[in-house]
């Protein structure tokens, strides 16, 4: 009798274990999904955007007035941007992202006489998301995709009007903006470094610090 009361114990506890091993893992993945970092803020440096490139990276030619004026002394000053993200798990997050550049270039007379100096300031506001898709340590892996729109404030300056073939208008415009980060590292803890690269009006390569909290 005695065998068989201890048997039975012995099998209720080897049950027990059994069966208290699966929620004991459940309730560590359940701790460690629900206490990583619900929020980011970030700032960033970027090279030139593929608006830049294709605006004053290029040999362009304005047309005004029936004239055609070239540009020269090309000069761009990088993208600063910052941003918010809030984590929906620990491998996406939605956010936004608000960023500023600048460029100019000397527009030049037929006679290559410059006429006059072109600045374009570029005011960015897009909404993102980005999917983690590999964690190790500190680094992990993601990609990203923006979507908002674009102010582009283009200013004249050194204008003197004597050459009346050219004629002064209004530039300033709103454009559809959008970014596709192709993959983004980013290294450290709570508080670290990323490296991007993609396509669109952040820059093709750009680096930043983060917070996370």
């Amino acid at each position: 009798m005695k065998k068989i009361i201890i048997l039975t114990l012995l099998f209720a506890f080897a049950m027990g274990e059994l069966y208290a091993q699966p929620a004991k893992r459940k309730r560590n993945d359940y701790d460690e999904y629900m206490e990583y970092p619900k929020n980011e803020i970030y700032v960033q440096y970027g090279s030139p955007s593929i608006f830049d490139f294709s605006y004053f990276m290029s040999d362009k030619k304005v047309t005004n007035n029936g004239n055609t004026f070239t540009s020269d002394n090309r000069h761009f000053y990088g993208i600063a941007g910052a941003g918010y993200n809030r984590y929906i798990t620990p491998y996406f997050n939605a956010g936004a992202y608000i960023g500023f550049s600048t460029s100019d270039m000397d527009v030049m007379n037929d006679t290559g006489n410059k006429l006059f100096r072109s600045s374009l300031y570029d005011y960015t506001v897009m909404a993102s998301g980005h999917w983690i898709f590999f964690k190790e340590g500190a680094t992990e892996l993601s990609a990203g995709l923006y979507i908002g729109a674009t102010y582009l404030d283009e200013t004249i300056s050194g204008y003197n009007g004597t050459d009346k073939s050219f004629t002064p208008v209004e530039s300033d415009r709103f454009r559809v903006a959008y970014h596709l980060t192709a993959i983004k590292a980013r290294f450290g803890g709570n508080i670290g470094g990323f490296v991007e690269l993609g396509f669109g009006y952040r820059g093709l390569v750009n680096a930043g610090l983060s917070v996370r909290f």
